[in-house]
């Protein structure tokens, strides 16, 4: 996974973001959404997966943190880039910052019927806690409530970060210790 790097999602981001996101999901998230999300930097982080030579967007994963929890919102990959790992990057890379930041767990909720995403959970050791009946509004589908804790520290050398992610992971640090 070569020339690979971890960003933020910027506005510029967000057409790439919606091909991708209206391929994964059929409830997508709408562009305001995803524009509320990027400058909401208090609480959320929008992470996306970049191919170094073409600044491509190939996957982006959106968490939020509250105190000492992650609620991993959104995680998705193009499609013509599945099956090659990115999707296990992006979730590595947010148990990672989860872990810096000093995280207790990660929550998420997954339908019932995606099996890709609950293998790749329970392979990190997310177990489910409850269900949500009727949770997901266009099929009244449940979901899965899934959280890991203690977060791990995920294995793997091929975390490669842009330094202003690490950098913002350090401002959030002052500003917690300040409260």
């Amino acid at each position: 996974m070569n020339g690979l790097v971890l960003d933020f999602l910027s506005d510029a981001d967000l057409a790439r973001v919606l091909e991708i996101e209206e391929a994964s999901f059929s409830l997508p998230w709408s562009p305001a959404v995803f524009s509320d999300q990027i400058r909401m930097k208090q609480h959320s982080w929008c992470l996306c997966l970049r191919e170094t030579a073409e600044e491509e967007v190939l996957g982006y994963a959106i968490f939020w943190l509250a105190v000492d929890e992650i609620h991993l919102m959104n995680i998705a990959v193009s499609p013509r880039h599945r099956q090659r790992g990115y999707g296990d990057l992006l979730l590595r890379a947010v148990m990672h910052l989860g872990r810096k930041l000093e995280a207790e767990r990660i929550v998420l909720e997954v339908r019932v019927s995606n099996q890709v995403a609950i293998r790749l959970y329970e392979k990190y050791q997310f177990r489910t806690v409850v269900v949500r009946p009727r949770y997901y509004s266009d099929n009244n589908e449940d979901a899965y409530l899934m959280m890991q804790e203690p977060v791990m520290e995920p294995a793997g050398e091929d975390l490669f970060f842009n330094p202003r992610v690490l950098d913002r992971v350090q401002t959030a640090l002052r500003r917690i210790y300040r409260a």
